[in-house]
């Protein structure tokens, strides 16, 4: 199970590479509607604005969908290793728990801040797993 969802995490990492792509593509599309604007260009602005907003758009659908992959993933992860009791049981239920928050606030509004919050604590399981891995075998 722990195996399907690091596939499904994959996966979605490379979604967000998209992301970012998208994301750089606007950040390149505004500097040439800033770069219009200031020669005098209403025309050549208009349509580098249409493209940015174009390109923030397909950005924040394909990071919130892949976001919410990858979320999903670590909480197959997190059942996965309830199931097989690799570690306490509480550490999984967290995992799971972060999963699902990280699942449903994509959905809600990516672009809150409030997306920091499953971010974070997927950091902070993911240090705390490696480092009790690391514990036990040494």
């Amino acid at each position: 199970i722990a195996g399907f969802g690091f596939f499904i995490m994959v996966i979605a990492l490379a979604g967000n590479l998209a992301e970012t792509a998208f994301v750089m593509g606007t950040a390149e599309a505004s500097s040439k509607m800033a770069q219009a604007a200031a020669a005098g260009s209403a025309e050549s602005a208009a349509s580098a604005g249409a493209v940015a907003a174009s390109l923030y758009s397909a950005s924040q659908a394909i990071g919130a969908v892949t976001t919410a992959l990858l979320f999903l993933g670590f909480g197959i992860i997190g059942y996965g290793v309830y199931m097989q009791k690799n570690f306490n049981a509480i550490i999984a239920c967290l995992i799971v728990a972060i999963g699902i928050i990280g699942v449903v606030l994509p959905i809600i509004d990516y672009a809150q801040l409030w997306m920091v919050i499953p971010w974070v604590s997927f950091i902070c399981m993911s240090i705390a797993l490696g480092v009790i891995s690391i514990r036990s075998n040494g």
